[in-house]
């Protein structure tokens, strides 16, 4: 930096060695009050005043824009720590001077910066957010145990007779049998009568034999033992009928069961 200064005194000596000549220059003036900054500004920086500093060069500046002003105000900004400012004087040091004598310097200082920039910038990014744990696999569920049911047993359907037809058949059954009892006794009755008479025939032969009473006594008998015949059957026959009709009223189940051999139904039950 101290090239910078003395290049700015040496702009500046006209100013301290012809103080004559200052009303009769305008510009001279100029120069002198630039100067005049600028000794402040550098006195400022030693004593650590940057902000100062920076102040006195920017009013050198303005009276008299020389490149070496520019980065003197960057050196104030970076020895402060206002990177962004300094980087920003920098560059406007090199637009307007890029092969100056202190260009190399301003790119050491834009380069170091920059990476300063940079670092800064990334820690105060937030940090990324924990990754929320994995959750934990299910359980295996238990293994399968086979399990084994009896089949229940097959039931056969019950298939209940109707009272209504049991009813009906019974009924008639038992009048048929009462009917049939009653000729079987009127057959009997007639054959006792018939033996009566056949008795009384018998005796009138004995007391006085004749061939039209004999034959008349033997059909008697004959027609005797039919009627006790058939009154016997008939009876028989009523009792049957009888018999039969009670069961009918009786209710009756008939059951179907599966048959394995041969494939089909069996029916039991009472009949």
């Amino acid at each position: 930096m101290a090239w910078v200064a003395t290049a700015a005194i040496l702009a500046f000596a006209p100013v301290a060695f012809a103080p004559v000549a200052l009303a009769a220059d305008p510009q001279a003036a100029v120069r002198a009050r630039a100067r005049a900054h600028y000794r402040a500004g550098d006195a400022a920086q030693k004593a650590g005043r940057y902000d100062d500093a920076v102040a006195e060069y920017r009013a050198a500046y303005e009276l008299l824009p020389l490149p070496g002003l520019l980065f003197n105000i960057g050196q104030a900004y970076r020895l402060k720590g206002d990177k962004v400012h300094a980087l920003e004087a920098y560059r406007k040091y090199l637009d307007v001077e890029p092969d100056g004598r202190a260009s190399p310097e301003a790119r050491e200082h834009i380069a170091a910066l920059d990476a300063a920039v940079a670092a800064q910038a990334k820690e105060r990014e937030p940090a990324p957010a924990d990754k929320p744990p994995e959750p934990a696999p299910p359980p295996a569920p238990p293994p399968v145990v086979p399990t084994t049911v009896e089949p229940e047993p097959i039931r056969p359907p019950v298939v209940d007779r109707a009272p209504a037809e049991a009813s009906g058949s019974g009924s008639t059954l038992r009048y048929a049998g009462i009917a049939t009892g009653i000729a079987g006794v009127g057959l009997v009755v007639g054959g006792v009568i018939v033996n009566l008479h056949a008795k009384s025939l018998q005796n009138d032969i004995e007391a006085m034999y004749s061939a039209d009473t004999d034959s008349s006594g033997k059909a008697a008998n004959r027609t005797m033992i039919i009627l006790y015949s058939a009154g016997a059957a008939a009876i028989v026959t009523g009792g049957i009928l009888y018999y039969l009709g009670a069961r009918a009223d009786e209710p009756k189940a008939v059951t179907f069961a599966p048959t394995v051999w041969p494939v089909g139904l069996a029916a039991q039950g009472r009949f």
